[in-house]
């Protein structure tokens, strides 16, 4: 709240004073639910309240972003191992960089890979 009344325009606000920021935030969470609702994270009950799913409570578990659990959704209930690590590795937030010293470590577990991936 603070950053966003000190510099509005980075978070993409026009207008200034607490009307415009009050109609700005609840733009954003308008959003927020309406995308979760779409990958089922949440779902609005008849009185308008809001109750998490077991997406939701493994993506604040596990600290998995929105399009990450979005692409875990687009899953079938019958894909395979390969179609599940073909997903991951296509995650952005996923792949790190891996580290110098991590690189023996690495090539030594690849050698036990079940599945491996060309590329």
């Amino acid at each position: 709240y603070q950053r966003l009344q000190s510099n509005s325009l980075m978070y993409g606000m026009n207008g200034k004073g607490s009307d415009s920021l009050h109609s700005f935030i609840v733009d954003k969470c308008s959003q927020s639910i309406e995308q979760l609702m779409k990958i089922e994270a949440i779902s609005m009950e008849k009185d308008g309240s809001i109750t998490p799913t077991a997406a939701s409570r493994i993506m604040s578990r596990n600290f998995v972003d929105y399009d990450t659990m979005k692409s875990i959704v687009k899953l079938h209930h019958d894909s395979g191992p390969l179609q599940i690590l073909q997903m991951l590795s296509n995650c952005h937030k996923i792949q790190f960089p891996v580290r110098r010293h991590e690189k023996k470590t690495l090539n030594e577990a690849h050698k036990y890979v079940r599945y491996k991936l060309e590329g």
